[in-house]
């Protein structure tokens, strides 16, 4: 039998081998075919001279921005996006990860990492980045993790008006359509918005003994979008009837004719006036230079590597650098700066006994291929990732409390025989030693806004002469620790795929990861979800084709390797569970290479480990950072402006003053939203002052800015 079992596999590593090459093959001819029609087409649909918006990049928070300027149908938006559009088994859940590295794929690569990365090629760590329309939201692993309010408190924090469920929650919700089981939870969920948010239908045992573990732990299990935000959840991801979703689907439909997308067209400079109004870009399409004017504005969508890029090839970055490399700078602006990504490790680190159901030979099965397309379930529909865990590292103990009201920790110093108030209202009850005490809007009552969701307070109430020490918001305190379940590894492929996409050097594959070659693998990965390294992003020299000089400056700051250790020794806490103990959960105790002179599982061998095994989470945000008028560091103001610009925008992660806890994806669609909203504000108030100074000046038109 043990001979047949390693036959078989053999003959799945050749399939999956084969399949490799027939889907690289695949996704160039769906490329070349997006060209060809592009040139078939280019006079039928030929470009005006000029459109109300211009939208570059039809990533996540583009594509969002686009739809949403153009429900008003009397604006024409224009959406150019560098790569393709795209074909049917893109969408193949399982397929993500195959195209990291594709021409579809940005294929960017960090320079050489002083302190981390040691087990990577060259020292470095490639970077994926959706070519395609859909952008990162097209390649990436489907999460959808909102954050915590902290995060976004942060984000505006000289903003005095902020509110975070009027400047954010709405936002998220407007964005959503929930399809999953919290659906009818209408505080935080919504079912109107573009981006499909579902329930993960396909799951291994994996998934079940995990959120065991986790409850066994005493972490909750619960909605981590909705009123609370530590704890374990199954994955919600942005799958469509086991299809991967974008908002850029919409884009395609031929019912505005007022939106156009035109692919394979790459933006290569913002044009200013003398003003610093942007007025057009230029634009390389089929081999040809082009350009377009905007008449109300431009919004950047690029990324967190080609808006600063496009920004600085236009004049607009840190002076001296661009001195350097010959472009004429027109605003000094700290571009490309305050680079931060979500840092993880701990890939293959444990070994089980059982097969989860999710190895080559299951995948390949015919079983699996005839659920997938028959209806659309089973393997292929794995989003990868099946558990997600938000956790606060600092504390030992969980409020269990909602957005409205607290948890009431203790309470002393209450008058004999005297009954709790009547005036604090809650539709939940909490109870208070032997009394009851309803408490609905005392964080409205006792706590500011900007405090609300720190740390506990000591809440005095003189009317009934008690002292309560109150716990905001159940993630009252920010996590600082993420981790990501997955029932695989990268030796989960035989080496054929995973390891080049990541980037791991041959001598690191062949000593580590190839023995686990056929062994049931699973990955709890610790992401450091705050991390004080910041890094930069800067440009080889003035040619848009060369690739820019990605500097994360990975685990430069000794915090983001504590939290690290902090997350491998929790790793260790639920490998002794009993539910993954049934699974045959156990430490790959194999010394890792470049740590071999350290004792293993003592704190030096754990950080030699993080600093050999560097892995990014895809999460990288920062580089073109929203501020206030008084922040030096700042690219963008608060109402997503470049400063000093007139009518230009960005919608993407480069805006991030931080990092979310957790998964970015969903924070760029909400900020793409945020950005389509101000802009039509700011139309509505110029509008209402033109019309103003038609009645008092008595002109027959007035321009609109």
């Amino acid at each position: 039998m043990l001979y047949l079992g390693t036959v078989w596999f053999i003959i799945c590593i050749l399939i999956y081998s084969i399949g490799l090459y027939i889907f690289g093959g695949y996704i160039r001819v769906i490329e070349m075919l997006d060209i060809f029609n592009c040139f078939l087409c280019k006079e039928l649909n030929k470009l005006q001279p000029a459109y109300d918006y211009i939208v570059v990049g039809c990533g996540s928070g583009g594509s969002v921005a686009a739809l949403r300027l153009a429900t008003n149908k009397d604006m024409t938006v224009l959406v150019l996006e560098a790569g393709p559009r795209g074909g049917k088994l893109f969408d193949v859940p399982a397929f993500g990860p195959i195209l990291h590295m594709s021409t579809v794929d940005w294929q960017y690569r960090t320079v050489p990492q002083k302190y981390a990365s040691k087990g990577f090629l060259q020292h470095a760590s490639n970077w994926p980045m959706g070519r395609i329309v859909g952008g990162t939201g097209r390649i990436n692993n489907m999460m959808y993790l909102r954050g915590h309010p902290t995060d976004y408190y942060e984000w505006f924090q000289d903003d005095e008006e902020f509110n975070y469920v009027t400047h954010i929650l709405d936002f998220f919700k407007k964005s959503e359509d929930h399809r999953g089981s919290y659906k009818n939870d209408t505080r935080y969920h919504s079912t109107d918005g573009p981006l499909v948010v579902e329930d993960l239908s396909f799951v291994s045992k994996l998934a079940p003994a995990m959120l065991e573990a986790a409850k066994i732990l005493k972490y909750p299990i619960r909605d981590l979008n909705g009123e609370s935000h530590t704890g374990f959840m199954q994955a919600q991801v942005n799958i469509n009837f086991g299809d991967r979703w974008t908002p850029a689907y919409y884009l395609s439909q031929k019912n505005k004719p007022n939106l156009v997308l035109q692919t394979n067209t790459l933006v290569t400079k913002v044009l200013l006036k003398s003003n610093f109004e942007a007025y057009a870009v230029k634009y390389l399409h089929l081999g040809q230079t082009s350009f377009v004017r905007a008449r109300k504005g431009i919004i950047l969508s690029a990324g967190v590597i080609g808006t600063p890029k496009l920004l600085m090839l236009s004049g607009i970055g840190p002076r001296q650098h661009l001195d350097e490399i010959g472009i004429k700078t027109k605003i000094d602006l700290p571009v490309g700066n305050n680079l931060q990504d979500h840092v993880t490790t701990g890939l293959d680190l444990i070994t089980l006994n059982t097969s989860l159901g999710v190895d080559l030979k299951s995948v390949l099965s015919p079983l699996a291929v005839s659920k997938y397309f028959y209806n659309s379930s089973g393997p292929w529909t794995t989003a990868g990732c099946e558990v997600i865990g938000l956790i606060d590292t600092n504390s030992e103990t969980y409020c269990y409390d909602y957005l409205d009201s607290l948890k009431v920790a203790s309470m002393s110093r209450i008058k004999e025989n005297r009954q709790p108030p009547t005036d604090f209202k809650s539709d939940k009850e909490i109870k208070i030693k032997q009394s009851k005490v309803k408490s609905d809007d005392i964080l409205d009552r006792y706590l500011p806004a900007a405090q609300r969701f720190r740390s506990p307070k000591i809440v005095r109430n003189t009317k009934y002469d008690i002292t309560i020490e109150v716990c905001p918001v159940n993630a009252t305190r920010q996590p600082d620790l993420q981790f990501m379940v997955l029932p695989m590894g990268v030796s989960t492929d035989g080496g054929n795929h995973f390891r080049k996409a990541i980037g791991i050097s041959d001598d690191v594959w062949k000593s580590y990861f190839a023995p686990l070659v056929g062994t049931t693998v699973i990955s709890i990965l610790p992401i450091v979800l705050h991390p004080k390294s910041r890094g930069t992003v800067r440009l080889l020299d003035n040619n848009i084709f060369s690739q820019p000089l990605i500097d994360p400056n990975y685990l430069s700051d000794a915090y983001d390797v504590e939290v690290l250790l902090k997350g491998i020794d929790l790793i260790k806490k639920f490998i002794d569970t009993e539910p993954l103990q049934k699974l045959g959960a156990k430490l790959n105790d194999q010394k890792f290479p470049g740590c071999e002179r350290f004792v293993f599982d003592t704190p030096a061998y754990w950080e030699c480990y993080v600093r050999q095994l560097t892995v990014t989470s895809f999460h990288p945000g920062g580089t073109c950072k929203m501020g206030s008028p008084s922040d030096t560091s700042a690219v963008v103001d608060y109402n997503f402006q470049v400063r000093y610009t007139h009518k230009l925008f960005i919608a993407d992660a480069s805006i991030m003053p931080t990092l979310p806890s957790g998964n970015v994806n969903a924070a760029v669609v909400m900020i793409g939203e945020k950005v389509a909203a101000e802009i039509e504000n700011q139309l509505y108030l110029n509008t209402r002052a033109c019309h103003r100074r038609e009645i008092f000046v008595r002109r027959k038109r007035c321009k609109i800015k």
